[in-house]
């Protein structure tokens, strides 16, 4: 068994300052800020540069252990270098009492009134994100608030955790302390918005990862205990992951997702345990009939898919490629074929990713009924898979391409370089 590392406890400063970009990143950030500030303008109207904060949160992608980070499971995830920008400032009458939050994806701007804890609850959709990091954090301060981001809304790759660590990174730099709040602290308090206000049951996966990720590392979630271990990647330059955007999203998603954790939760009662890392499949076998319908499938899952977790983080410690891609391919099978949660247009991919020469392992990632999928490919194959995929899949003009090297969690965003790319322009 892979040894547990304590929790992070260290301050946001210091965590922010154990990564360091790399210069591509750090580019590719300066881009999206660039993005962001431009939009800001256009938005609120000129500002000076020392009046404003920025954070910048980057996506994940897990790369193996799915549905089980709400089941006390190990999850595998990496973050990935597409990002979401939080910018503002405080509003300069503040006895206005509300935040102006504008959204450059869904061009749509609200109002949230102070206390943030009422307002936040009737916000639209996707303001609930921010506003539920505001009252969780019980912030006191209006705000003008741009949320702008190079992800994918709705393909799995946790847009909706990205904006509220930006958000709280954002607001800290006008109200928190400084040296006040672990990054693992800050990651609990994200997934609790989330819950109350978004009123979606995610486990811990998403926060943390994003919150405690460092550039190069996958990072190995034990979702019972809370320690982590952050597993280096070396598989470059000759392998890359590479995440397929299906371009599909069932509606029934969310509320499958909610339909399975009852069920394992209820399947727990009725094993008579109290964590599902107290089961595995002799346990599961013994008690087959306490188990109705589909209850016993999505249980072996859990079990398997923590058994097989483990399993892929040694195997890329050792750099085994082709162990670490053949346990996602099972993976996506026990996915599709036993927690349910795949769909034709998925399974399709990974299908069409699998039977090209120098793709080690496919899957589903995120939680299902259409989004992703991540494959581990030769470097020198990518371009024969992408080909394959476009020529093959049933809605070629829907599909779209990420390449992944794993990149550092949330930070705040220094505004310096602004000042010297307009002064030149």
């Amino acid at each position: 068994m892979i040894e547990e590392a304590e929790p992070m406890t260290s301050s946001v400063e210091e965590a922010k300052d154990e990564d360091v970009d790399e210069p591509e990143v750090a580019n590719a950030k300066h881009s999206v800020v660039r993005e962001a500030y431009e939009m800001f303008v256009s938005h609120f109207g000129s500002v000076n540069i020392t009046e404003i904060h920025c954070s910048v949160a980057p996506g994940r992608v897990n790369l193996i252990g799915e549905h089980i980070d709400y089941a006390d499971g190990f999850v595998l995830p990496m973050n990935i270098p597409y990002y979401t920008v939080v910018i503002g400032r405080p509003a300069s009458d503040q006895d206005r009492a509300h935040s102006i939050i504008y959204s450059t994806h869904f061009c749509q701007s609200t109002e949230l009134k102070l206390p943030y804890q009422e307002s936040a609850k009737t916000a639209s959709s996707w303001a609930r994100y921010v506003g539920g990091v505001l009252a969780v954090a019980n912030s006191t301060r209006s705000y003008d608030i741009l949320v702008h981001n190079t992800l994918p809304i709705g393909a799995g790759l946790s847009s909706s955790a990205s904006v509220e660590l930006a958000t709280l990174y954002f607001m800290d730099q006008f109200e928190l302390p400084a040296m006040d709040r672990s990054r693992l602290d800050s990651s609990l308090l994200c997934r609790k918005a989330e819950h109350e206000y978004a009123h979606v049951p995610c486990g811990y996966m998403d926060q943390m990862v994003i919150g405690l990720g460092r550039s190069a590392h996958a990072l190995l979630i034990d979702c019972r205990s809370l320690h982590t271990t952050h597993i280096p990647l070396v598989i470059a330059p000759s392998a890359i992951f590479l995440i397929t955007n299906s371009g599909v999203k069932h509606e029934l998603a969310s509320g499958e997702y909610a339909k399975r954790k009852t069920a394992i939760d209820e399947a727990l009662k009725r094993l008579e345990k109290s964590s599902w890392r107290d089961v595995d499949v002799a346990l599961l076998e013994a008690n087959k009939e306490k188990l109705d319908g589909k209850m016993y499938d999505y249980a072996l899952h859990v079990v398997e898919e923590t058994e097989r977790t483990e399993k892929a983080a040694f195997a890329l410690l050792d750099n085994n490629l082709a162990l670490f891609g053949k346990l996602m391919t099972d993976s996506h099978c026990s996915l599709r074929d036993k927690y349910n949660v795949s769909c034709q247009e998925i399974d399709q991919l990974v299908d069409l990713a699998l039977s090209v020469d120098g793709v080690y392992g496919s899957r589903i990632t995120g939680g299902g009924f259409g989004g992703c999928t991540i494959s581990l490919c030769s470097s020198q194959k990518v371009a024969e898979l992408k080909e394959k995929l476009l020529e093959e899949y049933s809605h070629p003009q829907s599909l779209s391409f990420l390449e992944c090297q794993p990149v550092g969690g949330v930070s705040s965003a220094s505004l310096g370089f602004l000042a010297s790319v307009f002064d030149s322009a």
